[in-house]
């Protein structure tokens, strides 16, 4: 493969034949708009690249796109990385890593990040099954404590259909100012941190949407989703819609408190939140903790069954209203918030996590059509009925 990589120039595809491949691969050659440089499995069959022994130097990965543009990879079996997965970043500076494409591959048994860019614009990340991510093994501490899929100061992003399980640490994390992207369609499970995580760090983040996510079964102090700002940066213009989160340890929906910089407009709407907070000690439905956040709205959301807290408000500015809340516990903190529905959302089965609403169900038309999303989780057009259904989906006969 590395020889293909040193040769392809733009518009060029490498098939790569069915078979083990124990080689550490660096691409540092360019397509260009319209002539991507395309590193394929061949139709049908199974590509491995296995790291098992091989050298990785320092802040690297078994799979390195160096500096280049217009790069798809599709389709192989990575495993065995004693450091990153799939990597993407610039030369020192003097290129950055655009448009890319990484898609339907499979990863497994890396010890940092699965996939981590860095310093990228116009990145997709589509299809991918991601599976023991973060193992560390006996990594130095400096190289400990990556995400799954970590984006670092991206600019237009694309997170998508992504299946990632049984990884430690957070799955996706999109942070250090990554701004302009769109993190949906992926199913996490079994994450011991964070499922999806926003955190702007120093730099100034904005303009993301998580939609359309199934984030469930977290373990240690997993959360569903979290934004955070943690050391003097700002994150503005987020939306969070049509997200199914259940069974996670902690909070489902955590608009982080231990932030420390700017956070303001931030809609949480349309969710489904269901028996999270399973942890002895904290954890629940909605957190908005963070005093500081401006121009937070919850709203449109079922949040059910959690542990602890439905709702929870110390961001005294913040708009709650429109949510069905059942179980409410009357905890410290703890809001119904405004013109909200209480009782039993009447799912279809939720033992076997189906939240599909009944035709009984108390939120059939009954959420606000102000900033709600014009699909629900299935895709189905809202509103169906007379108005627009509370939670992530959208009741049809």
């Amino acid at each position: 493969i590395t020889k293909a990589a040193d040769t392809l120039v733009a518009g060029e595809t490498v098939y790569i034949k069915e078979g083990t491949y124990n080689e550490k691969i660096t691409i540092k050659n360019s397509g260009s708009p319209g002539k991507d440089i395309t590193f394929a499995a061949y139709p049908g069959q199974t590509v491995t690249i296995d790291g098992t022994g091989v050298v990785i130097p320092g802040w690297d990965g078994l799979v390195r796109i160096l500096g280049a543009s217009y790069i798809k990879l599709s389709g192989f079996r990575i495993i065995n990385s004693r450091l990153m997965g799939i990597m993407a970043t610039d030369d020192n500076g003097n290129n950055l890593p655009t448009n890319i494409i990484i898609e339907k591959n499979y990863i497994s048994n890396i010890a940092s990040s699965a996939i981590f860019v860095e310093n990228g614009q116009d990145i997709t990340i589509d299809g991918n099954e991601i599976t023991k991510a973060q193992t560390h093994q006996d990594l130095p501490q400096n190289l400990i404590g990556q995400e799954t899929i970590s984006l670092l100061k991206v600019d237009v992003f694309e997170i998508k259909n992504n299946k990632l399980y049984n990884n430690n640490f957070e799955s996706i994390d999109a942070k250090l100012g990554s701004s302009n992207g769109k993190i949906h369609h992926n199913d996490i499970s079994q994450q011991e941190s964070a499922g999806i995580y926003i955190d702007a760090w120093n730099l100034a983040a904005h303009d993301i949407e998580i939609f359309d996510n199934r984030v469930h079964d977290g373990r240690a102090g997993a959360r569903g989703i979290a934004l955070a700002v943690e050391n003097k940066g700002s994150l503005k213009n987020v939306k969070v819609y049509n997200n199914v989160i259940y069974g996670n340890a902690a909070t489902g929906v955590d608009v982080s408190w231990y932030s420390n910089g700017p956070v303001d407009n931030i809609l949480v709407t349309s969710n489904t939140i269901y028996n999270n907070g399973l942890i002895d000690s904290w954890g629940g439905g909605i957190s908005a903790d963070y005093n500081s956040a401006t121009n937070v709205t919850i709203r449109n959301n079922i949040i059910s069954k959690n542990n602890h807290y439905q709702i929870r408000k110390l961001n005294t500015n913040a708009i709650i209203d429109r949510n069905l809340i059942d179980g409410y516990i009357g905890g410290e903190d703890e809001t119904k918030g405004s013109n909200y529905i209480e009782g039993d959302p009447q799912f279809v089965n939720p033992a076997n996590n189906d939240f599909h609403l009944k035709s009984t169900s108390p939120v059939l038309d009954k959420g606000l059509s102000i900033g709600a999303p014009s699909e629900d989780f299935d895709g189905k057009p809202r509103p169906l009925g007379a108005g627009y259904d509370i939670g992530a989906f959208e009741y049809s006969p």
